[in-house]
């Protein structure tokens, strides 16, 4: 059994009414059956409820009454070995999670309805999969997403290249779709690229994300495309052990919404908290990011994380995309890209193996976009929680 509450508070970039402080309260029970060395049965429920939201009724995103958020039927060697089956709703994660993934910071939290074989052997990991994402319904047992299909594979090598390289393939299928011009139809995105991390030296690591779209969206050609680059020193010989990330990412965007040409990139389902920005008010679509993050330890179950980011739109034809992937901000006549910058700190203290508690404070500061848009000041996201394992 797990129990996690997080209290936090937060506004709209371009509302500026008081702070909606709310609480998030999350209970899942879970169940793992070994009734073979090669057959086991995986099964969690989830209750997810959202306490002071002042919209009613609040975002699928937080609130979930009690459904079943895993379960899955795996085959094979199911705990390690060179074949894997698993058959169901699941959780899946590759690489960082910025392209697929099953986001532990949400209240309700992503999961999907995939067959999944994992293949092993020695410096190699091959994942396939087709399926679907699972859609949270407020009204009755979550579906597959209405029309909505996902295929894969992703690998992993680890003997090929001082360092691991991870390519892939994804497709996404869409049934109805609108197109720029007007008129519906279907939607075929696919997504290549690779993922690169290793060593530089002793204490400086790096990594490197190349990803490429195109395909048809009702009729609308696709192109478009994303890279991460990080540089990771870790100093763990010295007092509180810092570990400096230093990063860039970029995201295309639309540069005519209006053309019949698609060119914003898609971050798919990723898990983007915190990922630029602990206020996540920015997700991996039109973009450009560069930021620095400090990890320190002063001891071992406390853990302080420090930040700087700044933000630039990727095309002034296209908006501002939150961490959901969502475009929130659109300034139609916009004169400048500058999106703003943005302060962070964060918190995690491990009382015990089962309870863990944590604050944090994302602050956006706006530049002159968001002030175009009516977004002048600080936008500010305080958080405090707490977790207990049973």
């Amino acid at each position: 059994m797990q129990y996690r509450g997080r209290a936090e508070s937060s506004r709209g970039l371009v509302s500026h009414g008081d702070y909606d402080g709310y609480y998030l309260n999350r209970l899942r029970f879970g169940l793992t059956l070994d009734a073979h060395p090669h057959v086991q049965a995986v099964f969690q429920v989830q209750d997810a409820q959202t306490f002071a939201y002042a919209v009613k009724p609040a975002p699928r995103n937080m609130t979930n009454t009690l459904d079943l958020r895993v379960g899955y039927l795996a085959l094979g060697t199911v705990k390690g070995g060179p074949l894997a089956v698993r058959v169901g709703r699941q959780d899946m994660a590759f690489g960082e999670g910025r392209l697929i993934a099953s986001p532990e910071w949400g209240n309700t939290n992503r999961t999907f309805d995939v067959i999944r074989t994992t293949t092993t052997g020695p410096g190699y990991k091959v994942d396939t999969f087709a399926g679907a994402p699972v859609d949270i319904s407020q009204n009755g047992f979550d579906p597959k997403k209405p029309g909505e299909n996902l295929f894969g594979a992703y690998a992993s090598f680890d003997k090929l290249v001082p360092g691991v390289i991870e390519p892939f393939a994804l497709v996404r299928t869409t049934r109805r779709v609108a197109g720029e011009l007007g008129g519906t139809g279907r939607g075929v995105l696919y997504t290549v690229g690779g993922r690169m991390v290793g060593r530089i030296k002793a204490g400086v690591d790096y990594a490197i994300d190349i990803v490429a779209q195109r395909g048809e969206i009702a009729g609308d050609p696709v192109t478009a495309w994303a890279t991460h680059l990080a540089f990771i020193r870790t100093m763990s010989h010295t007092p509180w052990k810092p570990r400096v990330v230093v990063e860039y990412n970029f995201a295309s965007g639309d540069r005519n919404p209006k053309d019949g040409r698609r060119e914003t990139f898609d971050q798919l389902y990723a898990s983007n908290h915190a990922r630029y920005g602990l206020a996540d008010a920015v997700g991996w679509r039109n973009m450009h990011h560069a930021g620095m993050t400090i990890e320190l330890t002063p001891t071992k179950p406390f853990k302080v994380t420090t930040g700087v980011q700044r933000f630039f739109l990727a095309s002034l034809g296209d908006g501002l995309y939150g961490a959901g992937g969502s475009r929130t901000v659109f300034v139609k006549n916009a004169t400048s890209r500058d999106v703003g910058w943005e302060a962070d700190i964060a918190m995690a203290y491990t009382v015990s193996k089962e309870l863990s508690l944590g604050a944090g404070l994302g602050t956006l500061f706006a530049g002159p976009y968001l002030e175009q848009a009516g977004a002048p000041g600080t936008l500010c996201t305080p958080y405090v929680l707490w977790s207990m394992r049973f």
